[in-house]
């Protein structure tokens, strides 16, 4: 009886292996599978909206054109040095909101 069972342990091994290798085999099946997704889902979405996106660019193109000489002739009453200006404004902006917050949490604290 003992060597009618001796096979035994090489057909559990086999097993094992075999089910490792189906692991490995699905893993990298599921893999492939996903990439080949991402490509025909790409492919799809650039075929279905290239024009889209060709024309939205197109539109946003002509439109800066459309607008660019009346933006010329506005920055005719501009000063020249409009952009310091807002700089500056900005700046004082953002400095009374940081002491504004430095007052409140001293005040918060207990230190005024």
């Amino acid at each position: 009886m003992p060597l009618l069972l001796a096979w035994l342990p090489a057909l559990i091994t086999w097993l094992f292996n075999a089910w490792r290798l189906y692991v490995a085999g699905s893993f990298i099946w599921r893999v492939i599978r996903s990439i080949a997704l991402l490509i025909i889902i790409y492919a799809v979405v650039l075929y279905v909206f290239r024009g889209f996106i060709a024309s939205l660019v197109d539109w946003i193109n002509t439109s800066a054109n459309t607008i660019a000489p009346l933006i010329d002739a506005f920055s005719l009453f501009l000063p020249s040095n409009f952009e310091t200006c807002v700089y500056i404004i900005i700046s004082d902006y953002v400095l009374a909101m940081v002491l504004s917050w430095k007052e409140r949490i001293a005040t918060a604290l207990g230190g005024i």
